[in-house]
């Protein structure tokens, strides 16, 4: 398994059926690691996030799109059941 470490701009998340879609984008037409991330897709990814305390949290990597400006990151996460 693979161990990328980004630093990326959350976007946005969208909840899309029992399931959210989150968001994230990374500047410039430039990527470290773009070969392997497009390897991932489909694959399941663990999350982390530093500054929040989140660890190993998983998620689809659903897939990746780039342009010109910036590289733009997806990934699945089971909703909550409780609500």
């Amino acid at each position: 398994m693979s161990k990328v470490e980004l630093s990326v701009l959350f976007k946005k998340i969208k909840k899309v059926d029992k399931k959210e879609v989150l968001e994230f984008h990374v500047q410039g037409d430039e990527l470290d690691h773009s070969d392997e991330l497009v390897n991932m897709a489909g694959d399941i990814a663990t999350l982390g996030v530093k500054e929040s305390g989140v660890e190993n949290y998983l998620a689809e990597f659903k897939s990746i799109q780039r342009d010109s400006k910036k590289t733009v990151l997806k990934c699945n996460v089971k909703g909550d059941s409780d609500g």
